[in-house]
């Protein structure tokens, strides 16, 4: 498979710029566990303040982990899931 990760640039009110970007797998596996950890920081952060909004987030958490597994090799580790 063909996936890239990529470095942008994000200026305020403005189109981000992309600044590089790189096909190392191993480097692809880190991003994608530092996305699945961040969703699961989120869920869990919305859990203390509003547990409608923390159900609809474990729910992109969940779909975030599940596009991210189908695309990695099987032997890539991910995050336990967070409940």
């Amino acid at each position: 498979m063909n996936f890239r990760v990529a470095i942008l640039y994000a200026p305020n009110g403005r189109r981000p710029l992309r600044l590089v970007e790189l096909q190392d797998q191993k480097l692809l596996a880190s991003v994608a566990r530092a996305a699945i950890r961040e969703a699961d920081l989120r869920v869990a952060e919305l859990d203390r303040h509003d547990a409608v909004l923390a159900i609809m987030e474990r729910e992109e958490s969940a779909r975030i982990r599940r596009v991210l597994e189908a695309l990695l090799p099987r032997d890539t580790a991910l995050p336990p899931v967070l409940m």
